[in-house]
Order: C-alpha cells, then structure tokens, then sequence
C-alpha cells in the first residue's frame, strides 16, 4: 500500500508539473549597471513581465557569492503594478547583480509611513521623523492678505534626513510662493492668455482635486495627486489641463533620500492648450528663510554659481547652504525625456530682495520657447530631487544624475 501511495503521489506531482498546478517556478531577475555607476538606487520591474507569476506572499532573494540574501520589496501601483526594491551599495558600471523572486514570507523591515492627516499627507522615515508634507486642502494667506493668494496642491514642510526644514511658503515678498509647486505663468488657450502663477492677478490657479493612490511600504511611501489647472474668464472657470503629479521617496541611507517628482499633463480633448515662453514657470523651490547670499549657494551641471546660473541649460542645479550651523540642501536632476531638455532654469539675483539675496530656484523648460500641448494628448515631465545633509560635491552630483539618465536594464527569466 505505501508503494502504491508513493507511487500515485510521484505520479501527481509530475502530473501538476507538467499542467502548471505545481509550485510556482521561481523567477530570476538580472540587473545590469550598463555603462554608469549606481549607488544606492531604487530598481523595479513591473508585474506584468512576470506572467502569472503571483505576487502574494513572495519574497526577493539576492545571489552574492553563492549566498542568498533576502532583500525588502513593495509593490507600488501606477496605472500597472510594479516591484520595487534598492539596490544596496555600489553597482560598479558594467556589472550584473543577480535576484530571485519566490514564494515565501518577505524579510520585514520597518515601513516608510504616508500619514493621512485633515489637511496634509505625510510622508514620514520609520522612526517617525517627517521626510515632507504635502497639503492637500487650500492655505489661506495670512490675515488682512488678499484672499486670492490662498492655496492647496504643493509640498511644504520639505525636510533634510536630521529634520532641517528647506522650504518656504506665502513670504512677504512672494505670497503665490508655496515650497514645491508647478504652476504655468504664461498660458494661451483660445486665444487668450492667462497666468496661473501669479495669483492676485486672478486669472488662475491649481486645484487639487483627489488622491488616485497612496501607497507605504520598507521601500517607499508616495501618492498620486490629481490635480487641475484652472482658468477664470468673466466670472467663469475651466479646467484646461488635468494633471497627475506623483511623489515617491525613498531613503538613502541616514543622510539622504530620493523624492522622485512626475507631472503629467493632460490638456483638455477640445483645444491645444499653449505654454507661452516666459522667464519663469513650471517647478518652482521657494527656499528656507535662513538663506541668503551670504550663507547659500548655487552650482549646475555646466560649471554655473548664483551670480551667472539665470537662464543657463541644465542636466542638474544644487541649491544647499547653512541650516543653524549645519550644512544641507537639494540636487534638482532634469530627466532626458523632458521636453526642452537640458531645461532652462530661473534663479534669483544674486542681490534680490534689497540685497538681501534669497533663493528660489525653477525648471522652467518654457524660458526660451513656446511649448504645445495637444488637445487630449499626455506629456510627462520626470524629476529627481536628492535631498541631503552636509555637503554635496559637482563630480558626485553629475554621478547621480547619470544614474537616474541612464538607469540599470532589468531582465525578467524564468527558471
């Protein structure tokens, strides 16, 4: 009888095997640097490339010197799912690393946390520590301020990795300013123009309209946030562009995180919509009250500081300075596929406001010429921020930035 029972069993097994019931094959992920370093770089690989594999309750393995080493994942849904997960360290450039996918608990770590508060989802380290806060629902401007200035849609408190604030929103000087945003200043749209930025002109503004996704993992926290670009005309509104404008972040190590930045736009089916060459427009950083000219600088990809960066052509822009006796700032990284790329970029006088200098900082690929949305057509703007304590050299942020250029190739195998 045992014979029997041990035969019929092999006999099944083989059965299943053949049909596909048995046991998932494992899934094995190679990773190649191509020609640029990376370090420390968020990797994915979207779902669909693993056919029916399924991805509940699986975990990711890295092959090292014939060792495996587990590895925290998190699958972050776009308009399809994917798997993320850091390659740890170097990923010397010409390398391959090697993972496997398989079914089995994943390796818990601490998660990044998307706190969804009355006003604000924030986005915050696993000890609590806030990373940034996006407010969602309209900021009035002070009292006795023009009720116009108020406004939601935009990333303040912005924080280094030690918690040193960066941003800055509705200075005196600068009501409409709001941390992290991306309005349009010179807008045409059936023959008329209108500006979106300046918003005491009354002519526009940006609305947040709903979350299409929120999403916390060991990997990342981020969220999708609809918005639409609104125009007013005698007494009307109308939307005329919807945009999706999607954050991730994703910690470095303790002195350093990732916040991944893409806006897409969709103008309206009826009508092109005309972003109108201007000196300034599209994502803008209003900086910490703190900086000044004394204390803050400006360096760019093509050897600019403060006094000459106006208006150059830029893969990368750092803006960093003192922060209470600590050093701190951001790398601005423009991805290829941008339009307009290397993007035009808008700083401050040197000696603005009264000499005082203080710092703002925009991508604004419209600067030296008109850009054409088609009607009912998507364009995508991709940007990374690196957000850093201490200081940040010219040859490590172009080595950065050519790893978000040029990103590792992620081949999907079966075994």
């Amino acid at each position: 009888m045992i014979t029997i029972l041990k035969t019929f069993g092999l006999a099944l097994f083989s059965f299943f095997s053949v049909y596909g019931i048995a046991k998932e094959p494992t899934i094995r992920i190679e990773v190649s640097a191509g020609s640029v370093a990376h370090i420390d770089l968020p990797v994915s690989v979207s779902v669909a490339e693993l056919g029916a594999f399924s991805v509940n309750k699986i975990r990711l393995v890295e092959i090292v010197d014939g060792k495996r080493v587990e590895k925290p994942i998190q699958v972050i849904n776009d308009k399809e799912p994917y798997i993320y997960w850091k390659l740890d360290g170097v990923t010397p450039a010409g390398s391959k690393r090697i993972f496997e996918l398989e079914k089995g608990k994943p390796v818990k770590v601490p998660p990044i946390r998307a706190d969804k508060q009355a006003d604000d989802l924030i986005l915050k380290r696993p000890d609590e520590k806030p990373l940034l806060t996006y407010r969602y629902t309209i900021k009035a401007p002070p009292q006795g301020v023009d009720p116009l200035y108020g406004r939601g849609g935009y990333i303040h408190p912005l924080y280094t990795p030690s918690g040193k604030v960066l941003t800055r929103i509705q200075p005196p000087d600068h009501y409409h300013h709001y941390g992290i945003w991306n309005p349009w200043t010179k807008i045409s749209y059936e023959g008329k123009e209108y500006d979106l930025w300046n918003l005491k002109d009354n002519k526009g503004t940006v609305r947040f309209v709903k979350f299409d996704q929120i999403d916390q993992g060991p990997v990342s926290a981020g969220f999708d946030a609809v918005h639409d670009h609104v125009i007013f005309d005698s007494g009307q509104e109308e939307s005329i562009i919807r945009e999706n404008w999607k954050i991730q972040v994703f910690p470095v190590d303790e002195h350093r995180y990732i916040c991944d930045i893409t806006s897409e736009l969709k103008p309206t089916e009826k009508q092109d919509v005309i972003l109108k060459e201007y000196r300034y427009a599209g994502l803008g950083f209003r900086a910490t009250e703190q900086w000044n000219n004394k204390n803050s600088e400006v360096r760019t990809s093509s050897g600019k500081t403060w006094k000459e960066a106006d208006g150059s052509l830029e893969r990368w822009t750092i803006v960093s300075g003192d922060l209470g006796g600590t050093q701190g700032g951001i790398l601005f990284m423009s991805f290829p596929g941008n339009y307009n790329f290397p993007e035009p970029i808008r700083v401050w006088p040197f000696d603005g406001n009264g000499g005082r200098g203080d710092q703002f900082f925009n991508f604004s690929p419209t600067k030296n010429k008109d850009w054409v949305l088609k009607a009912g057509h998507t364009y995508t703007l991709k940007y990374r921020l690196l957000v850093f304590d201490g200081k940040l050299s010219a040859d490590e942020a172009e080595s950065i930035w050519q790893s978000f250029a040029h990103a590792p190739e992620v081949n999907v195998q079966k075994k």
